[in-house]
């Protein structure tokens, strides 16, 4: 979490350079709930479409609440460590921070991949050959 982080602090203050007008951890722990809410309900669906259930069913105010735990529990955590997780990646060579920074947009990518695209559920039906993901669309 501490390089996504690290990348999303690159993005928010280097390219939109939100510390203009307020703190960029408030962004970033937003992204970074948004991410682990994304993860989570890719497991729900999965877990849903494995049961036979019809999935995506239950209600959008579920995912609303665990997003607003996440982000609380998220800039709490992150707003007494941003100071040291900058310091303690900035200090790498470039070359690391550019793989650290390239592994984390990638995982991001996956990560919404999961969730948006039933890529876990995907991955299932290639993994264990089940006969009936032919009905996903």
């Amino acid at each position: 979490m501490d390089y996504i982080y690290y990348s999303l602090y690159l993005f928010y203050t280097r390219v939109i350079f939100v510390q203009r007008y307020y703190p960029p951890v408030i962004n970033i722990a937003g992204v970074i709930a948004l991410l682990e809410s994304f993860l989570l309900f890719a497991f729900v669906n999965s877990c849903l479409f494995l049961a036979g259930e019809e999935w995506g069913t239950y209600s959008h105010f579920i995912p609303f609440l665990v997003c607003l735990v996440l982000y609380w529990y998220n800039e709490k955590y992150f707003s007494k460590r941003e100071k040291e997780i900058i310091d303690r990646i900035g200090s790498k060579g470039k070359l690391t921070k550019l793989l650290i920074v390239l592994i984390s947009w990638l995982l991001i990518g996956f990560v919404v991949w999961l969730w948006m695209f039933d890529g876990l559920i995907q991955l299932l039906c290639f993994c264990f050959s089940m006969q009936n993901c032919d009905n996903l669309y």
